[in-house]
């Protein structure tokens, strides 16, 4: 999952003589794996106010096949 969106830092300096602000502004990436047990077509999220929340569903485990084998 990506989320993208704009980044905003400001620092601000002041002294007697001056004042100096510095202002950084770009885009920047987060993505992170989901593991491997997560049913990936249920996954739901919702950004809100800086906060990602995400829903994820487990799979259902895999039942043990069975078969016979014959002993000759």
């Amino acid at each position: 999952m990506k989320k993208e969106e704009k980044k905003k830092i400001e620092e601000k300096q002041e002294d007697k003589c001056y004042i100096r602000v510095e202002r950084n502004f770009g885009s920047f990436t987060r993505s992170f794996m989901l593991p491997e047990n997560i049913n990936k077509e249920s996954v739901q999220a919702k950004y809100d106010n800086g906060v990602l929340y995400l829903t994820l569903q487990k799979k259902e485990p895999e039942k043990p096949k069975e078969f016979n084998v014959e002993i000759v």
